[in-house]
């Protein structure tokens, strides 16, 4: 499962290692990150441009800034004292959520430049709105009622 929409945002698994990495190192080289966040495969495979992807859509919906070419979390998600790396990545999801509805990351929802999470906003809204006892549970029957229900949805 992707991470909001867009299969070169990477993995939630691959959004944990960055998050946990740069918890713990505070700042860090955007590419030294990426090094060793990696499983070890060539500089072009598609883990490394997932993650380099995970990493730049994360930076544009705020948990992550980017200060020259280093990384470094958002103020509010900083470890405080006390708090372990675990505890703190207990609290991504809380993050995630927070900011993929963030109005700034959420809206518009359709238009010319639509908001940075305004896919995944559409796609819940969607589904919020469907009859869950007798929504279907395949993914293959999932597309057929989308297709039914949103002309020119079919891809």
């Amino acid at each position: 499962m992707t991470i909001i929409n867009q299969t070169n945002d990477g993995l939630y698994s691959q959004l944990i290692v960055l998050f946990r990495a740069v918890a713990y190192s505070g700042k860090i080289e955007a590419e030294e990150l990426i090094r060793i966040c990696s499983p070890g495969k060539a500089s072009g495979s598609t883990d490394l441009n997932n993650l380099r992807g995970a990493l730049a859509r994360w930076v544009d919906l705020g948990l992550f800034q980017r200060i020259d070419s280093r990384i470094q979390l958002d103020q509010r998600y900083v470890k405080e004292k006390g708090v372990s790396i675990d505890e703190l990545t207990n609290k991504l999801p809380s993050f995630c959520r927070e900011l993929i509805l963030k109005k700034i990351n959420a809206l518009p929802l359709w238009g010319e430049k639509p908001g940075v999470a305004s896919d995944f906003v559409r796609g819940i809204s969607w589904l919020l709105a469907q009859d869950i006892y007798g929504f279907p549970t395949s993914w293959s029957s999932v597309q057929v009622v989308e297709n039914a229900q949103i002309p020119g949805g079919e891809k």
